[in-house]
């Protein structure tokens, strides 16, 4: 039986997971265009995700990211970086699944608080989601949302200590050799 083509592959995980450096890539490699649906929750909103948390709060949003996901729905092929909270809602995470591949970029905390403190926007952008210190935050809201990332996830890939064109390798290969 001839496999059931793909409209999407949907990458999740932390902040500094990679997500966006690999989705651009992955897209690059398989000529699909590169959705980073924080990128168009703040075109749709007009300002940063840092200020639209400090002006209106987590939950407006919470609304407008399950808006933009919702804007995902179809058969067109794309690659799709989802904010790192976006599996807490049921519904996206059902919703990221249609007629999708969904990966999990896992790291550890030391990793992901060494790839966030190089990310420039970081300050400028991404607010804080406990106004703990970095590791602290990453170890507490990683606790939240890892059994979110596992239940959405088909594979988990590990990005420890690993290239981005590794990565992609993996990605890449278990895609072509799906049943």
């Amino acid at each position: 039986m001839p496999k059931k083509p793909l409209a999407k592959i949907v990458l999740i995980g932390y902040r500094g997971s990679g997500k966006s450096t690999v989705g651009r890539r992955l897209a690059e490699i398989l000529s699909v265009p590169f959705i980073d649906t924080d990128t168009l929750i703040e075109e749709k909103a007009g300002i940063t995700i840092k200020e639209m948390v400090e002006k209106k709060g987590w939950a407006y949003f919470r609304a407008v990211e399950k808006d933009v996901i919702r804007g995902l729905a179809g058969d067109k092929a794309m690659v799709v970086a989802a904010g790192g909270g976006a599996v807490l809602d049921p519904e996206n995470q059902a919703r990221l699944r249609e007629d999708s591949l969904v990966f999990y970029l896992a790291a550890d905390e030391a990793t992901l608080a060494g790839r966030i403190a190089k990310d420039a926007r970081t300050d400028n952008q991404r607010p804080s989601l406990t106004g703990e210190t970095v590791t602290a935050e990453i170890r507490a809201v990683l606790e939240e949302r890892e059994p979110g990332y596992r239940k959405a996830a088909d594979y988990v890939i590990n990005t420890e200590g690993r290239t981005v064109d590794d990565i992609v390798a993996e990605v890449t290969g278990i895609i072509e050799n799906r049943d």
